[in-house]
């Protein structure tokens, strides 16, 4: 089968602190955000698709033993910052090069002291960034991530995106919404761009939390459409979740939910000839993109 006949699937999640601890958490339970940690990439795994966990650097510190059994089983480890958590009192997108490169540095000393190591991937919180957020990744050595959020219309956040390309590209140095040659590979969150949800400030994306299997279904078969169409080179969905629901258990909504999209996926793949691969940020690149340069 050829590369254009594979659809790679990067399912992520966002691993926050509860409740004082992270500006936007959504939740209040240490152990119920382990348990969505360990249930998530147990239900993932069972289809041999390892999971992307953008952690918060307090979160790493709080999960570290957990974090490093599921890295061991094929996850990928990668930072994901709200500056609010540090001391600052805007987000990412609100700053400039400089004070993002500080803010990334200082989030990262701290996620590399937790894990024993540095990461390489890496998503901002609530998608916030503006044009100077990826050269200060690229100087800090990041090589990939997922920092946009396609048709996101969110000044309040600092998140504003549109126009911005829906699939794989390398990051433009000047300017977020067009391709470029920097070294940082940008994998967009899928959304559905022409369903504007919460007063029509941000498209409906494949976030697991945010409605039934089967609406999000009509998500993936309209993205899975557009790209054969438009001939996307390589095909990639991201999923995303966040660790405030109990993926370990078999009756939570989001969990069946979960099982619900992993079915489609499989489901829609097979009708457009399709091989699906669950891979990582870092195993994304390494398979698509490195083996080019």
């Amino acid at each position: 089968m050829s590369a254009a006949k594979h659809l790679y699937v990067l399912f992520t999640m966002d691993v926050e602190c509860p409740g004082e601890g992270s500006k936007d958490a959504g939740f209040n339970d240490w152990a119920l955000g382990g348990n969505a940690v360990r249930g998530y990439a147990r239900t993932l795994a069972a289809e041999g698709w390892p999971v992307t966990f953008f952690v918060v650097p307090e979160a790493a510190r709080h999960y570290r033993d957990l974090l490093k059994e599921v890295e061991a089983q094929g996850a990928e480890l990668a930072l994901h910052v709200h500056p609010q958590d540090l001391g600052y009192s805007e987000y990412l997108g609100a700053y400039g090069l400089e004070e993002q490169a500080e803010i990334l540095s200082s989030a990262m000393a701290t996620w590399r002291e937790a894990l024993d190591a540095r990461p390489y991937s890496f998503r901002p919180g609530n998608f916030s960034a503006n044009d100077s957020t990826f050269p200060a990744l690229e100087s800090l050595g990041f090589r990939q991530g997922c920092v946009s959020a396609p048709e996101r219309r969110m000044p309040s956040l600092r998140s504003v995106w549109t126009t911005a390309l829906k699939d794989p590209h390398f990051a433009n140095r000047a300017n977020r919404l067009l391709p470029g040659d920097s070294g940082f590979l940008e994998v967009p969150l899928t959304v559905d761009w022409e369903s504007m949800i919460w007063g029509g400030i941000t498209p409906l994306d494949l976030r697991v939390e945010a409605v039934d299997a089967r609406s999000h279904s009509f998500t993936i078969d309209k993205n899975l459409r557009r790209m054969q169409n438009e001939k996307v080179s390589p095909m990639a969905l991201v999923p995303v979740t966040h660790n405030y629901f109990d993926y370990s258990s078999a009756i939570d909504f989001r969990a069946i939910t979960l099982c619900g999209i992993i079915e489609h996926i499989k489901r829609l793949a097979d009708h457009y000839d399709l091989e699906v691969i669950g891979t990582t940020m870092c195993g994304f690149r390494k398979s698509c993109f490195d083996q080019e340069e």
